[in-house]
C-alpha cells in the first residue's frame, strides 16, 4: 500500500508537519483568494432578502452540517477501531511471546530420542517466520503473505509435535504445557496478523481526508468574517483538521506509524 509505505520511509515528525502544513495551507490560500468574493455574495444577499437567510444559503448550510457531522462521525468510528486493533495486537503479540518461550522450555526438556530436538527446531522455525517474512508482511499491511506463512509455520509445528509423539514424547511430564503453549502461540499468531488493517482502511482514510477539506472550504466559503479573523481562525481550525487526519493515518497500521507493535525481539 501507498499509505503504508508512505509510513515506513518518512519520519513521525515530518508526517505530523506535512499534515499540519497541507491542511493550513490549503485553507489559507482558499481563503485569501475566495474571501473577497464570500462578502460580496454576503452583501447582495443581505440587500435582496434582508435578515431573512436566501434558500441558496440554507441549502449549503445543510451541506456544510452534513459534512462535519460526516467528518466527525467517520473519524470516530474509524479512530476508534484503529486504536482497538492497536491494543488487541499489542497484547497478541506478548501473550504469543510469551508461548512461545514456554513452547521452548518444554521441547528442551524432553530427550531428543524422544523428538525434543524436533519440535524445538520446530518451534524456532516458527520464530524465524515471525521475524522474517510475517512481521515485515504485517509493516507492509500485506495480509495474505503473513496469514500464508503463518499457515505454512503453524502447520510444521503440527507435524512435528505428532512425530515426536510417535516417538513417545507424549510420555514426557512436560508433553501437556508443550501442546498447551503451543497452540496458544499459534492462536496468538492468528490473532496478531487479524490486526493488520484490511484493503478499505486506505479509502476509509482518503474519505475522511476527503470531508475534512471539505469542510475546511466550505466554512471558508459560507462563514465570511473580517478577513484578518477569518484568516486565524480558519487557519486554527485547520491545524486541529491537519491534527486529526494525522493521527488517523498513524493509528491506521498497527505495525507501522505511531501506534506501532513492539516487534518480537525475543522470538529468536
Amino acid at each position: 500500500m501507498v499509505l503504508t509505505q508512505f509510513m515506513n520511509n518518512v519520519p513521525s515528525t515530518v508526517r505530523l508537519l506535512l499534515a499540519l502544513v497541507v491542511t493550513v495551507g490549503i485553507t489559507l490560500i482558499a481563503v485569501k483568494l475566495m474571501h473577497s468574493r464570500s462578502l460580496s455574495i454576503s452583501e447582495r444577499n443581505d440587500e435582496a432578502f434582508g435578515k431573512t437567510p436566501p434558500p441558496s444559503w440554507d441549502l449549503a448550510s445543510r451541506v456544510l452540517a452534513l459534512t462535519g457531522t460526516g467528518f466527525v462521525f467517520l473519524f470516530a468510528f474509524t479512530f476508534g477501531s484503529f486504536w482497538s486493533n492497536g491494543q488487541d495486537a499489542g497484547t497478541a503479540s506478548l501473550m504469543e511471546q510469551s508461548a512461545y518461550q514456554k513452547a521452548l522450555n518444554a521441547a528442551d526438556s524432553i530427550p531428543t530420542d524422544q523428538g525434543g530436538k524436533t519440535i524445538a527446531d520446530a518451534v524456532k522455525a516458527y520464530g524465524a517466520s515471525v521475524r522474517e517474512t510475517e512481521w515485515p508482511a504485517m509493516q507492509a499491511a500485506d495480509r495474505q503473505t503473513a496469514q500464508k506463512a503463518h499457515i505454512d509455520a503453524a502447520t510444521a509445528i503440527g507435524r512435528a509435535a505428532m512425530s515426536a509423539s510417535q516417538a513417545g514424547a507424549s510420555k514426557s511430564l512436560e508433553w501437556d504445557n508443550l501442546t498447551s503453549a503451543l497452540a496458544d502461540m499459534t492462536d496468538q499468531g492468528t490473532t496478531r496478523i487479524a490486526q493488520v488493517p484490511g484493503p478499505a482502511a486506505p479509502g476509509a482514510v482518503a474519505l475522511i481526508a476527503l470531508l475534512g477539506i471539505a469542510n475546511l472550504a466550505l466554512t471558508a466559503a459560507l462563514l465570511p468574517t473580517r478577513f484578518t479573523l477569518n484568516l486565524t481562525l480558519m487557519g486554527l481550525m485547520a491545524a486541529i483538521t491537519g491534527l486529526l487526519l494525522f493521527l488517523i493515518v498513524e493509528t491506521s497500521n498497527v505495525y507501522a506509524g505511531g501506534n506501532v507493535v513492539p516487534f518480537p525481539q525475543y522470538m529468536g
